[in-house]
């Protein structure tokens, strides 16, 4: 990987890896967010 297009790319490539990122990446509190709106039926990418 050389750049961010390559981890985008990926990322694409591999749709299961995206949760694990997130987890890494983003705060509990914007997580929770992510889980209402699962539970909503509202869904992200």
């Amino acid at each position: 990987m050389d750049d961010l297009r390559d981890l985008i790319r990926i990322l694409e490539e591999h749709p299961e890896w995206r949760a694990e990122l997130r987890r890494v990446l983003l705060s509990n509190e914007l997580l929770r967010c992510y889980a209402r709106r699962d539970r909503s039926g509202m869904g992200y990418r």
